[in-house]
């Protein structure tokens, strides 16, 4: 038999070894590299049965392999999307003619750069424009309950408060519903320090929707040039005024040059046509088909 298990970042807990009836074990692992990886996972990784751990990107798969995890048993296969859901054209989500939205998607954390965001968006736009920051948080409420920073919004006029920000926290959400949510924005956002591969990017694309992303880390890997705006950011936890400035000219220059987005929005769907998954299926059929008549 085979067997195919998940890890996660927070689920550092040891690996259960295969039983008799499993001969080949696979392991699909994101791993952003912000911190050691697990060595209770690196232990159960050496075991015979375990023939291939799994993950998102070459960025990725440095990590692992750096950590100790030997160079044969890491293989990348990105992410994939579905096709046929996230397009440019379809319904919307959100209706409010004349308002230019960025979305953000991801836990409200500091990992995904929430806090450098924040701080843009202040610096980007006043209160009085047709603009509005969509924050689309995930595990709000569960896995990310002890971490999430939200949005600081007291009362208009206070000194931490935070202009045009429409928070969304429901988990609950279908890809149909998500698709629609893209199709609402003109512009992703995700500022984050520390990413495997970033899936909330790659959905964007297939929507048409352009792209602000750090410099490095997976995005080079599927991310054309064409296809979005990067921005300088450190690779650990820092409040750095010139991340924050130029996400924020990130911000403006996307409002202030909407001619440009469709043009973008494009090249970034044509890129994320070889990410459906089928043709991701395919990758990891090639792979587990191999390693099981070897």
């Amino acid at each position: 038999g085979i067997l195919i298990s998940h890890y996660w970042t927070g689920t550092e807990k040891a690996w259960d070894p295969p039983g008799e009836n499993i001969h080949h074990a696979f392991v699909i692992c994101p791993w952003e590299g912000l911190a050691p990886v697990p060595q209770p996972w690196l232990e159960a990784w050496k075991h015979p049965k375990l023939r291939v751990v799994f993950t998102p990107s070459e960025y990725s798969r440095h990590f692992l392999v750096e950590a100790g995890l030997p160079a044969e048993k890491a293989k990348v296969c990105p992410n994939g999307v579905d096709l046929s859901v996230f397009t440019p054209d379809g319904d919307c989500l959100l209706a409010a003619p004349g308002v230019f939205r960025f979305l953000f998607i991801g836990g409200l954390i500091r990992r995904k750069g929430i806090d450098l965001l924040y701080k843009a968006w202040r610096r980007a736009f006043t209160a009085n424009g047709p603009v509005r920051l969509v924050l689309k948080a995930t595990g709000a409420q569960t896995f990310y309950r002890d971490s999430t920073e939200m949005p600081p919004n007291d009362y208009p006029g206070a000194p931490n408060w935070l202009p045009n920000v429409q928070l969304i926290d429901r988990d609950d959400f279908t890809p149909e519903q998500m698709a629609k949510l893209y199709r609402s924005c003109q512009v992703l956002v995700l500022p984050s320090r520390g990413e495997a591969f970033g899936l909330p990017v790659l959905e964007a694309m297939a929507c048409g929707i352009p792209v602000i992303i750090p410099e490095g880390g997976p995005f080079d890997e599927y991310v054309p040039d064409g296809a979005c705006l990067r921005v300088p950011l450190e690779g650990v936890p820092s409040l750095d005024t010139g991340e924050v400035d130029a996400l924020a000219k990130a911000l403006r220059w996307c409002f202030l040059h909407k001619d440009r987005l469709p043009a973008m929005g494009r090249v970034g769907h044509e890129a994320a046509q070889a990410y459906g998954w089928d043709a991701i299926a395919a990758k990891y059929a090639e792979v587990i088909k191999e390693v099981c008549h070897d």
